[in-house]
């Protein structure tokens, strides 16, 4: 048992003992005081009740080690499963001879001998007749029983430490296993409970102590923030001289950072995209709540890259470039796992295999969905769309099945292919069959009174029961996974007037960062 049942077990030892002094039961409590010490059960403490047995045997005491064996075999053993009656019948055997070995060791031949035949004249009759007890009746005539071979091994440190630790085992499981009185369940439970309230205090100790060192930080942020503030907005700093690009060369000839190409070292936001007046002030830490707590540069694209996917375990990272090269590498900055550069086709999308990280797969516009084996570093199976449909958008695995759903549409939007919009299918691991598949025709609309377009995203809920879809008319749709049919779709409401967004330089480089939010309260 563990301890916390062996510590509940003194407790409620010492509750009834209390109890019943209070009510005046003093023949009862000296009844159940003169028990306890001679408790045959030892609190349900595996090594307590191996060493009463091997205290049995160091005494040489065969009548006492039989009568206690009786006890813990009519208390426990006899009520185990038949199954089980093998293993104490083997224990009990093994128990005795050692009672044999200690005795043979600690006498002289002659005593020994006297010993032997004096355990074989009470348990002969009982034991003549079992195989496993055929040579034990030459000990008592061997010359030396540590180096005769059909008993040196029962000699041996291995062997009692062996049977010693197998004993223990048993009866440690026969107690975990145990039914215990309402009273010691109502107990461990206090205790329990006790000890979780303690964790949930040191916890939050814990919290508050970083809450407190946060207090303090965010403190001299501000006051550090204060005697930045007037290096880069005083008029005299911005017209200093520049001698270099990225560093500013001041009147005392100190050189420090551009603002142009930095911002100020606690701030993510650069500094040159923010208004520089004196009349304005610097932007408020709450802006960004973000802060950097890691950055791994990767430069093995040669090229700008188009995507990127986080396994699903997040140890690794799937990214592809303009030149439709795929690799496979950590965010910690380990060398690449892997490297896919003789594709032929453009990559559309990548998505991991949702149960481990050891398949990804590969969607392209020639109707080619690749299957990769990032241990045996090769395509492991090729899937093929709708020859209407070639363009792969985008794929999407399923969180408890082997099976994920692709969308596909025209390679060209305006193709001529206005009788077919796109088809949705699901694909399953397993047989590497289709399982269903979806097409999005005018009909379609017809029935719903919603425009269909090529889908653009799609994602399974958390169970895999239904998948909701997205597509490029602004329509939602929800499907459920067994019938493959919309249970649900509406069209988002249209926006105009969106101003399109900056384009920036196209990326060489791919860089994992890792964030830690802070709380501002």
């Amino acid at each position: 048992m563990d301890s916390f049942q062996v510590d509940s077990f003194q407790q409620i030892d010492e509750l009834i003992k209390e109890y019943l002094l209070f009510r005046g039961f003093t023949a009862t409590f000296r009844s159940f005081e003169s028990e306890c010490r001679g408790d045959k059960d030892k609190r349900y403490q595996a090594e307590k009740i191996i060493e009463e047995l091997y205290t049995f045997i160091t005494n040489s005491d065969i009548n006492g080690l039989i009568d206690y064996w009786k006890y813990l075999d009519l208390r426990y053993f006899s009520r185990l499963d038949a199954r089980f009656f093998g293993s104490v019948n083997k224990f009990e055997e093994n128990l005795l001879k050692y009672y044999l070995v200690y005795g043979s060791l600690r006498t002289t031949q002659q005593k020994r001998k006297e010993k032997v035949l004096e355990f074989f004249d009470t348990f002969g009759t009982e034991l003549n007749g079992n195989s496993g007890w055929t040579k034990w009746f030459g000990l008592p005539f061997s010359k030396d029983p540590t180096t005769d071979p059909n008993y040196e091994v029962f000699f041996t440190k291995q062997w009692l430490e062996k049977f010693t630790i197998s004993l223990h085992n048993f009866l440690n499981a026969i107690f975990q296993n145990m039914p215990l009185p309402s009273l010691i369940c109502f107990n461990l439970d206090r205790l329990h409970r006790y000890v979780l309230e303690d964790e949930i205090q040191s916890l939050q100790n814990e919290i508050d102590s970083i809450k407190n060192v946060k207090a303090e930080t965010k403190s001299i942020d501000t006051e550090i923030r204060q005697k930045i503030k007037p290096f880069f907005l005083s008029p005299s700093r911005s017209q200093s001289t520049t001698s270099n690009k990225g560093l500013v060369v001041n009147s005392d000839n100190n050189v420090s950072k551009s603002p142009e190409i930095y911002a100020d070292d606690l701030c993510l936001t650069p500094i040159s995209e923010y208004a520089i007046d004196n009349s304005l002030e610097l932007p408020g830490e709450d802006i960004n709540p973000f802060t950097i707590m890691n950055q791994e540069i990767y430069l093995e694209h040669a090229s700008g890259i188009s995507l990127a996917k986080f396994s699903h375990k997040g140890n690794l990272i799937a990214s592809c470039d303009m030149d439709s090269i795929v690799s496979v590498w950590s965010y910690s900055g380990t060398p690449v796992k892997c490297k896919i550069d003789n594709l032929n086709l453009n990559v559309t999308c990548l998505e991991w295999e949702s149960r481990s990280d050891k398949l990804f797969l590969i969607g392209t516009d020639e109707r080619f969905i690749k299957i990769f084996n990032k241990e045996s570093q090769s395509i492991v199976h090729e899937f093929q769309t709708d020859e209407h449909f070639p363009r792969v958008k985008q794929i999407n695995c399923s969180p408890v099945e082997p099976l994920f759903a692709c969308s596909s549409s025209p390679k060209e939007v305006d193709d001529g292919l206005n009788n077919f919009n796109g088809s949705l299918i699901t694909w399953n691991l397993k047989t590497m069959m289709i399982q269903d598949k979806f097409i999005f025709d005018p009909s379609i609309s017809k029935t719903s009174g919603l425009p269909v377009a090529p889908i653009e995203t799609l994602q399974f809920n958390h169970n895999g029961q239904m998948l909701v879809t997205g597509d490029r008319a602004g329509c939602m749709r929800i499907f459920d996974i067994r019938s493959f049919k919309p249970i649900m779709e509406w069209s988002l409401p249209k926006v105009t007037n969106i101003s399109p967004s900056k384009k920036g330089n196209s990326l060489h480089t791919l860089s994992a960062k890792v964030y830690k939010i802070y709380d501002n309260d």
